[in-house]
């Protein structure tokens, strides 16, 4: 029998329990007295009421619940494919990797794609399959996929850590309805001399909270470096995109959700994952992020906008940003009385409403501050040279991410790792805009902006 974890933002009040807002982004349900029972047991970790099915199935659907790992497969039901293009040392990381991934006397089956590695790949305990040429992780997975005779298909970056116990429990997931992708936490390995920084802001570990996978909702997408997938519905959706140089993995895991093979982050399993050996090497790391949000607009449409959500509440974030006091305040005022307002209806306390109505509201001002880092500094950076305001959104965009960061991570070598948290933001930006110039591409660059207040659905 499936179990399941609340959401982290589940809100539920004791004087309305047939209510709960939850989900990602935030939903309120209405359910039945029997349906109270449910969501009771759902809090307490009791067992399900009988015919509890039609609710966890909707509470699942817009990610107010999560299921929990059960019982791994059988490791005969799963093949692991990992592809590589790897030097010398890359290939001694590599065969430790499978080497760990094949140490108990029932192993998984372990295809190594070899993507034209110097020089050519021998990995003890792996099939190695010989790629004509350099064509990048897709197409190599793809090669994978297609010698692939089992259930369940996980693919490994050559350079992650992670054992085939931890593959079998995410393969657990995929047992339940409309979940076709599991991808696990992929926190970065404390080494080198980019370790300390990586360890807090790695592009690929999406944090301690488990999630449904929606471009909309809280997690938006999953890196390929750790991802378990059924077999069958990869290849229904054609395998990876092999036009795709990167992004391949996010367009997989959207082009999954769009045709109702549901993806789900599980982070009670934990991967590591390299983190760039030099500050040169990090920066074109993020550039190459940068670039493929074109190609994966082109696809995706406004999916890939820099920030999503209502005029007023970007009119809202941006006044605070630019310190335009006499817009920031009324405009404040009048749309989080509207956002309480409108919780009326949902019954929940006063002060309930307050609370999520103020964090809906900081969140955007984050949401406007992160666009700015990794989307729109380059214009702003040409305003700052004839506008204060435009200087105060930069320094306030840039500056109070480095202040909180160091105030919660206190790293040992403070001036390199604000340098790194500003080169980031800036080389992903710079890729981002080279893309979009070069590929004539602009929906990555433009926000997606409705005219209305902020709502619950």
């Amino acid at each position: 029998m499936t179990t399941f974890a609340i959401d982290a933002e589940w809100l539920r009040s004791a004087t309305v329990p047939r209510g709960v807002l939850a989900g990602s982004p935030p939903v309120w349900f209405t359910v039945t007295e029997a349906g109270a029972a449910v969501l009771d047991a759902l809090e307490t970790g009791a067992p399900l009421p009988h015919g509890h099915e039609q609710l966890t199935d909707r509470l699942l659907a817009r990610g107010a619940i999560h299921p929990v790992p059960g019982a791994p497969v059988d490791v005969a039901l799963l093949t692991i494919v990992i592809p590589a293009r790897v030097d010398a040392e890359g290939a001694t990381t590599l065969a430790a990797l499978v080497a760990r991934l094949v140490s108990d006397p029932e192993s998984p089956r372990v295809i190594v794609v070899d993507d034209s590695s110097d020089p050519p790949l021998r990995i003890p305990g792996a099939e190695v399959v010989p790629h004509d040429g350099p064509h990048g992780p897709g197409p190599a997975r793809n090669t994978g996929l297609a010698r692939v005779t089992t259930q369940f298909v996980a693919f490994v970056d050559a350079d992650a850590t992670i054992d085939a116990a931890a593959l079998c429990r995410l393969a657990s997931l995929i047992d339940h309805e409309h979940t076709a992708l599991v991808a696990p936490r992929v926190a970065s390995a404390r080494t080198g001399r980019n370790g300390e920084y990586e360890t807090a802001l790695s592009p690929l570990d999406l944090g301690p909270v488990r999630a449904m996978v929606r471009p909309t909702a809280r997690i938006s997408y999953v890196p390929a470096a750790v991802l378990v997938a059924s077999t069958r519905a990869v290849r229904d959706l054609g395998g990876f995109d092999g036009d795709l140089r990167w992004g391949e993995d996010v367009d997989l895991v959207w082009r999954a959700i769009e045709a109702g093979a549901g993806c789900r982050y599980e982070p009670g399993v934990r991967a590591e994952h390299a983190p760039r050996a030099t500050v040169g090497a990090l920066c074109a790391q993020r550039f190459r992020y940068g670039t493929s949000a074109a190609p994966l607009a082109r696809r995706h449409g406004t999916t890939l906008a820099p920030w999503r959500g209502s005029l007023p509440v970007l009119l809202i974030a941006v006044s605070w940003l630019t310190m335009w006091w006499q817009i920031a305040i009324p405009l404040t005022a009048v749309v989080w009385a509207w956002f309480v307002i409108g919780l009326g209806r949902t019954g929940l306390a006063f002060g309930a409403r307050i609370r999520v109505a103020s964090r809906a509201l900081t969140r955007s001002a984050g949401q406007t501050a992160y666009a700015i880092r990794r989307a729109w500094w380059p214009v702003l950076g040409l305003a700052a040279v004839v506008s204060v305001r435009a200087s105060i959104a930069l320094a306030l965009s840039f500056g109070v991410p480095i202040v909180t960061g160091l105030a919660r991570n206190r790293p040992r070598r403070i001036p390199r790792w604000i340098a790194l948290r500003i080169l980031d933001d800036l080389a992903y930006g710079a890729g981002l805009w080279w893309g979009a110039i070069v590929g004539r591409e602009a929906r990555c660059l433009v926000p997606a902006v409705s005219v209305g207040p902020v709502r619950v659905g």
